[in-house]
């Protein structure tokens, strides 16, 4: 057992605490971390005082204790590095799926079924004779005046049937399409 009292200790403390700050900053490059390393290092000696032998070297304990706290605190260092790099990857590797995700993507097969089918159910939910003229027109190709002698209408009804039609079809899709290629959309159907 060795005996060294707070004098002894405040001694090499102040004899070797600069040194050893120095050292282990040259390996754990932070300023702060090698200060608490050392501090710490000191705390063991003085808590593990009455375990060592006389023969003990007290600076070389001291040295021995930094240089395994260094050790320690990179390869805790080396271990956070590695779980971040492992983090960017997989970060990395979800961009890069989102990437590819996104360029495949066609937003016109995206929406034309959809809208499609909201084209069919709003015919359906049309009066008779609106659905009728506008199915006529836009895909039998008739003409107004061949639509108003078919079914025995005054043209003017004719296109008050087709525009109401399309007032209907405007509403129902405007959340699909800018108002501008809505209205080609319906003039093409």
């Amino acid at each position: 057992m060795i005996k060294l009292d707070s004098t002894e200790f405040s001694q090499l403390y102040a004899q070797y605490y600069q040194r050893f700050v120095m050292i282990a900053k040259s390996y754990v490059r932070d300023g702060q971390a090698a200060e608490d390393i050392v501090t710490d290092s000191f705390v063991s000696l003085w808590v593990r005082k009455e375990q060592l032998d006389e023969s003990s070297n007290l600076p070389a304990y001291v040295f021995t204790t930094v240089r395994n706290r260094c050790m320690n605190y990179l390869e805790s260092k080396q271990v956070h590095m590695q779980v971040q790099q492992s983090q960017q990857d997989n970060i990395h590797r979800m961009v890069e799926f989102e990437i590819q995700s996104l360029n495949v993507l066609d937003p016109e097969e995206l929406f034309v079924k959809e809208i499609k089918e909201i084209i069919q159910q709003e015919l359906q939910q049309m009066k008779p004779l609106t659905r009728q003229v506008f199915e006529l027109h836009r895909f039998a190709g008739k003409t107004y005046a061949e639509i108003a002698t078919e079914l025995g209408i005054s043209q003017r009804h004719v296109t008050s049937e087709i525009q109401s039609a399309l007032a209907r079809l405007r509403m129902k899709l405007k959340d699909y399409l800018p108002v501008e290629i809505l209205a080609i959309l319906l003039n093409s159907l």
